[in-house]
């Protein structure tokens, strides 16, 4: 025969029963898995029985994490006085931030509104009060850039709360540290949830902006913190101010359940990362920050 591709038959025969070999490796396991699979259809079939039971249920762990996802992809932390059942059947019926907003502006009704002002009103600190009661004032009368600016200064230092260095001004992942604590303490899974969908409202709103570019800002909510506090862009629009007090009420009603952590938290600057630092590793920052504050002093009357 006349080998006009100069073939060596011998070799590549070879290399094509290697190949068979390796794949009856891979495709005798997959067999396996599909025969028992097949052998055990009821075990299945009460699985997919329990997951239907699971996705139907609006309190389930499934749809927590369902809401943890799509809350987080919407910029918005749980919303005000909202039950699973209502946010199940919203969440079914949306497929973007902007259906989102459309459908959580229905929800907020004036009397809604007046609830949630009332009661952020009970749960703030003193000295917030009458910056805030001036919000409610903006508000009421559509200034939203206001009113936002203003909740924005209360975010801000209401993360502080968390803070070993009140001076430290990041502010992504503030929280992770506390959810891998209560996760390794077995605590309650919502509370985690609602620690997980609060960090991830609080990165969006800190996302890092530049500022030598135009600034462009692909969701519905176009409020962030950065470039108001910096007076690069404004957001004027009245569903940008509920979710920003939606966010002030629910770290009120977190701090009942995370005041264990007040003072707590460290920043590494090098790997940009929160901490929860044991004893001695939080008495040499205070010591750190004693100094730096002393020393600023001292220059400060030097001139």
């Amino acid at each position: 025969m006349n080998n006009k591709y100069n073939i060596n038959f011998p070799e590549n025969m070879n290399k094509l029963k290697e190949f068979s070999e390796r794949m009856k490796q891979i495709t005798e396991p997959l067999n396996s898995l599909l025969s028992n699979i097949c052998a055990n259809t009821e075990y299945f079939s009460e699985l997919g029985e329990k997951i239907r039971i699971a996705k139907e249920n609006p309190n389930s762990l499934l749809n927590l994490y369902e809401y943890v996802d799509r809350l987080s992809d919407y910029f918005w932390t749980k919303p005000y006085k909202m039950s699973a059942k209502e946010m199940k059947c919203i969440i079914e019926k949306v497929n973007s931030d902007k259906e989102f907003d459309n459908e959580i502006s229905k929800y907020f009704s004036n009397e809604k509104l007046g609830e949630l002002f009332e009661d952020i009103n009970c749960y703030i600190t003193s000295k917030h009060r009458v910056l805030f009661s001036q919000i409610e004032y903006a508000f009421y009368n559509k200034k939203y850039a206001l009113a936002n600016n203003g909740i924005l200064a209360i975010i801000d230092e209401m993360c502080t709360y968390y803070l070993i260095n009140k001076g430290c001004t990041s502010r992504v992942n503030l929280f992770e540290p506390i959810i891998r604590d209560l996760d390794e303490e077995k605590s309650d899974k919502s509370l985690i949830i609602l620690i997980m969908i609060l960090n991830s409202n609080i990165n969006t709103l800190y996302d890092d902006i530049e500022f030598n570019k135009e600034i462009k800002i692909s969701t519905s909510k176009k409020i962030r913190r950065n470039p108001c506090q910096h007076g690069r862009s404004y957001s004027n629009k009245k569903i940008d101010t509920i979710m920003l007090l939606n966010t002030v009420y629910n770290m009120l009603v977190l701090r009942k359940y995370t005041n264990k952590y007040k003072s707590k938290l460290m920043y590494n600057r090098s790997l940009k990362e929160f901490s929860i630092p044991n004893t001695e590793e939080r008495r040499k920052l205070k010591r750190k920050i004693k100094e730096e504050i002393e020393k600023r002093y001292e220059k400060q009357n030097s001139i």
